[in-house]
């Protein structure tokens, strides 16, 4: 069975369960790509392109998850994370995008990502040409380029190899992490979204326009203004952050509490809420936000999709998302012809 998925610019990969029931032990789980293969991003050893899938060699046989990576033209590139918190690499490494210490453009062989060594690494996400890790710790980890610091590390220097993001204090603890086109959306523990990176057209959800040309800073969305500063439109804290951290609070526009599992996309983010809802924020132009708009004024604050609820996954792509709902059906969410 085909357990997970990712789709590329040119070329797409999925995981094929071979745990026979047993849900721990993923021993048999393998890694199956086809597309688009020029930089080796296929990782079957050639860069022949394929129009059906073929298995990942030289991989361990305990793939819990892979993700493919962005590129301009279809320079992607490929990450697997193994049941043992490990992450392997494959295809275009332009600004270091595998994280294997190269910036040598095709790699057709899965090699490891530095830095990881002493982390379990729990998911994966990958954006344009640069990658994010979470860890058992709730600790951020990210590597490749890095030029509106989306890697988080106070930097816009790309990086070869996995460096840890400095920019979240430690009150907040992240439970899951996305990569954007160009920006970083990231979830906290009691509900919250937190950015980084390119913000212009409103992919923070803090209410304004951010960090034209990209910013170390974090943004807090609705929901984590507070006292940095109490109103409705939340800035970047100040530096240095007050001690203690204010205690985050809703605003009218959406409840924390109700802030689910986030998606960032080209220039957008979603949110799946608790009720399984969508919400998002970004640029709305080409239909890319779901509602039924193609303005080209971003839209800064958390607005809901009317009609979709009980949503239980949504994915993004390119300005393009698919949404399944509990009940089985699929939504079609801002679909994009490019």
């Amino acid at each position: 069975n085909v357990t997970s998925i990712s789709v590329g610019d040119l070329h797409a990969c999925a995981v094929i369960d071979g745990r026979n029931n047993n849900h721990d032990n993923y021993a048999n789980s393998t890694a199956w790509c086809w597309g688009y293969n020029a930089h080796g991003q296929l990782g079957d050893g050639t860069t022949t392109d394929r129009s059906v899938a073929f298995k990942v060699t030289n991989l361990a046989a305990n793939v819990t998850s892979v993700q493919a990576g962005q590129g301009l033209d279809g320079a992607g590139f490929t990450c697997a994370l193994l049941a043992g918190g490990s992450v392997k690499s494959w295809g275009h490494g332009t600004y270091g995008s595998r994280g294997d210490g190269s910036s040598v453009k095709a790699q057709s062989t899965p090699v490891s990502v530095q830095g990881l060594e002493d982390v379990v690494v729990t998911q994966l996400s990958l954006g344009y040409y640069f990658a994010l890790a979470l860890t058992s710790d709730g600790d951020v980890y990210g590597w490749g380029k890095n030029d509106v610091y989306q890697l988080g590390d106070g930097t816009n220097t790309d990086r070869a190899t996995a460096v840890e993001a400095s920019n979240i204090p430690e009150l907040y603890t992240v439970t899951s992490v996305s990569a954007g086109y160009r920006h970083v959306s990231v979830g906290e523990a009691d509900g919250g979204l937190l950015s980084w990176g390119e913000g212009s057209y409103g992919e923070f959800a803090n209410g304004a326009s951010s960090s034209s040309g990209g910013s170390a800073d974090l943004y807090f969305a609705a929901g984590y203004e507070d006292s940095f500063p109490p109103t409705a439109v939340p800035t970047t804290p100040p530096s240095p952050l007050p001690s203690p951290l204010p205690t985050p609070v809703p605003t009218t526009n959406m409840s924390r509490s109700t802030f689910g599992t986030i998606y960032a996309g080209e220039y957008t983010a979603h949110v799946v809420d608790d009720d399984g809802g969508i919400w998002y924020a970004g640029y709305c132009y080409q239909g890319r936000c779901g509602d039924g708009a193609t303005s080209t004024d971003p839209v800064y604050d958390l607005t809901r999709i009317a009609g979709i609820n009980n949503v239980a996954k949504l994915d993004q792509h390119t300005g393009t998302g698919i949404a399944l709902t509990g009940g089985g059906a699929v939504w079609y969410v801002c679909v994009v012809q490019l």
